[in-house]
C-alpha cells in the first residue's frame, strides 16, 4: 500500500484473543497479536477522536457499556486499535483506580474527567518513554478525517 492508497474505512478497538509481552513488561510483541472475534468500541459508537488529547468520544451508551464493571469487568484487557482489521497498536484498558503501573499504551475505560472521554495514554499512571506513539497514526486520522470525526484543535 503506497501513500496513495484509499482511506481505511473503520477504525475498531478490538478484544485480543491471544498475545505475547515482552519479558517482565506489559509491552505486547504486535506480531504474536490475535484479535478476538469480539470487538470492545465498534466504529459506529466513536463520536470522535481529538489529535490533540489523543481522546475517543464514544456514545453514552457505550460509556455505560464500559463503566458497568459488574457485568464484564473491563480493567487490564488487552485490546487492539485497528483499521479495516489491521492492528495500529495495542494497549490496555487500565482502570484509573489502580495501583499497579502499566508500561504500556492504556485507555482508562472509566475516564473519571468526562464519562465518555477515552483517552489514551502511553503508560500508567505516568508516560513511559519506552512506548512507541502511534496514538496518531496517519491511517487513523485518515478514517477520522474522511467520516467528519477528526478533531484537529486542542481544548
Amino acid at each position: 500500500k503506497g501513500d496513495d492508497a484509499p482511506a481505511g474505512k473503520r477504525v475498531d478497538i478490538y478484544r485480543l484473543a491471544d498475545y505475547k509481552t515482552t519479558d517482565s513488561s506489559a509491552r505486547i510483541i504486535d506480531s504474536t497479536v490475535t484479535l478476538n472475534d469480539s470487538i470492545i468500541i465498534p466504529f459506529e459508537q466513536m463520536v470522535s477522536y481529538n489529535k490533540h488529547t489523543h481522546t475517543f468520544t464514544v456514545t453514552e451508551r457505550m460509556a455505560s457499556r464500559l463503566n458497568d464493571t459488574e457485568e464484564d469487568p473491563i480493567h487490564s484487557t488487552a485490546f487492539a486499535v485497528t483499521v479495516d482489521q489491521q492492528v495500529i497498536y495495542t494497549g490496555y484498558f487500565w482502570a484509573g483506580y489502580s495501583s499497579a503501573t502499566c508500561d504500556w499504551v492504556t485507555i482508562d475505560p472509566l475516564n473519571y474527567n468526562g464519562r465518555n472521554k477515552l483517552e489514551v495514554s502511553l503508560g500508567y499512571p505516568w508516560p513511559f518513554e519506552e512506548v512507541p506513539d502511534r496514538r496518531n497514526d496517519k491511517r487513523i486520522l485518515e478514517v477520522f478525517r474522511s467520516h467528519g470525526k477528526l478533531e484537529e484543535w486542542g481544548n
